[in-house]
């Protein structure tokens, strides 16, 4: 059996959130790049090549969304799309990520660096730039979970790099590794 709690949990606070609903209809998602965490390791370009485990993209930034939202707002894998919350926008070229709730944008964080050296510099975008000042209470930190946003077309094909072979549906480039003998 389970120990008795000295004190009842805290009541459900229904969440607030930066952006009305109507304007930004879509919830956003910036994480830490698994490669690059929070860009420190960005000016080693052994880690921009390190591929991202669930869409095998390098060297750049890129928008996932759900195959049906994106095709319900006409996208085609790899075309390049505004992300613009209350605070701020950024363009980046979109993975179809059917594991994405369809009401969520995902970004990778960890590039934009204005110097760090050649291999980070003016690479990629910053997501960050549209997060709320919104704090988080309980935890004492910035609630970056807490911005919504919305998507536009501008039109343009990206140049997203991809690795994996199965990659070819989510619009980028694909790359082949030959071994020279």
């Amino acid at each position: 059996p389970l120990p008795a709690t000295p004190h009842p949990p805290p009541a459900y606070e229904r969440p607030l959130f930066d952006g009305r609903e109507t304007e930004f209809p879509f919830f956003f998602y910036p994480y830490s790049s698994v490669a690059l965490g929070d860009g420190r390791g960005a000016n080693r370009p052994w880690l921009q090549e390190l591929p991202d485990p669930l869409t095998t993209a390098v060297w750049g930034s890129w928008v996932e969304l759900n195959p049906v939202s994106a095709r319900a707002h006409g996208l085609q894998p790899g075309e390049v799309v505004r992300v613009i919350s209350p605070y701020g926008l950024v363009e980046a070229p979109v993975v179809f990520f059917p594991g994405m709730r369809p009401d969520l944008v995902g970004m990778p964080i960890g590039q934009s660096h204005r110097a760090y050296g050649r291999y980070a510099q003016n690479r990629g975008v910053n997501p960050l730039t549209l997060v709320g000042p919104s704090m988080d209470p309980r935890a004492a930190c910035l609630a970056t979970g807490a911005t919504r946003v919305r998507i536009e077309r501008t039109g343009r094909q990206g140049r997203l790099v991809l690795i994996d072979q199965t990659a070819k549906s989510a619009g980028g480039e694909l790359i082949s590794i030959e071994r020279k003998r």
